[in-house]
């Protein structure tokens, strides 16, 4: 919502700006993803991500992640001593993957190492070989989700912490040490279905959208707005973000000259153009994805390429939104 007193029609929520690191693919390596989160740092970026896969099935998944993919919660370990600044954040853990048990103590421990710079984005996962892989039943991923996220947060904000429910039960648990963020670190709820948008207004203080163009995400938008009312919450009280791919290139990708660009793809003014239709949908912090195979853009990504967009962005587009 608008500051009391501005005019809705020019105001816009302040931009911020993240970046996936390289801790995936074949661009991954320790030199990557250091060099990628301590420019983030140096140029501006307002934080850094990692993305979570417990298994990598040959074929089209291998395709996209593969081949080497560095564990998230040792990677965000090594960037938290690598930087000062920048928050780390997941895009997204997957959070039946782990026990809550064990992630609570993880979570809160990466929190104390980092200074409280930690941003806890959660999801329940789609891709039904991996959970297979661990003997995680795939059709109850929400369910446990949800359940995983309750004995989290008893965990965190009870000195002594008993939980019990339909799959996690224990009593008289001290968990140490407590997050440096009270009562536990911002949750980032990622997901764009209907129990996506529960999850988000029952425990979240971001809505995290994965990667899709601005035409999708509107409606989605108004999706969990509506639910956020049904459900008793102010919509307001829930930031917004999402994930994007960024790339530029001397013409925008697959749009009209009198059609707006749907991803910030393209020249630098494209790409500005672009994050204000984003900003005044609503967004407050793009994510972005430099080497991520869902676009043919990035396909040929290097480590030494990721670097020359990250400069070229805080160059020519970050200024505008400071």
């Amino acid at each position: 919502m608008p500051p009391r007193g501005a005019s809705p029609r020019r105001w816009y929520p302040a931009m911020r700006f993240g970046i996936v690191l390289p801790h995936f693919r074949a661009v991954a390596g320790a030199a990557a993803i250091r060099d990628a989160a301590q420019a983030a740092e140096a140029l501006g970026f307002d934080s850094i991500w990692i993305t979570d896969r417990a298994a990598i099935p040959r074929g089209e998944v291998n395709r996209r992640f593969g081949p080497a993919f560095y564990d998230p919660l040792v990677t965000l370990g090594f960037v938290a001593a690598a930087t000062s600044r920048v928050r780390l954040g997941a895009t997204v853990f997957v959070l039946p993957f782990r026990h809550p048990v064990l992630m609570a103590r993880a979570v809160a421990s990466l929190d104390q190492l980092c200074g409280g710079r930690l941003d806890f984005g959660v999801g329940a996962g789609w891709m039904r070989e991996e959970f297979d892989a661990i003997g995680v039943p795939f059709e109850r991923r929400g369910a446990l989700t949800d359940e995983y996220l309750d004995a989290m947060i008893a965990l965190w904000t009870a000195p002594v912490a008993s939980f019990s429910g339909p799959t996690v039960r224990f009593e008289n648990l001290v968990s140490e040490p407590q997050p440096v963020q009270q009562p536990y670190p911002p949750i980032w709820v990622g997901g764009r279905t209907p129990p996506a948008f529960r999850r988000a207004v029952k425990y979240g203080q971001v809505w995290h959208a994965s990667p899709a163009g601005l035409s999708e995400l509107v409606p989605a938008v108004a999706e969990l707005r509506a639910t956020s009312k049904a459900l008793g919450r102010d919509p307001a009280t829930i930031a917004l973000t999402t994930r994007a791919p960024l790339h530029f290139a001397a013409a925008s990708r697959g749009f009209g000259a009198e059609e707006p660009a749907d991803l910030p793809i393209g020249t630098p003014d494209a790409v500005v153009a672009t994050l204000r239709r984003y900003q005044a949908a609503g967004f407050s912090e793009i994510v972005f994805d430099t080497f991520f195979a869902g676009f043919p853009e990035l396909e040929d990504a290097t480590p030494e390429g990721i670097l020359k967009t990250m400069q070229q962005f805080a160059r020519a587009v970050m200024p505008v939104f400071r």
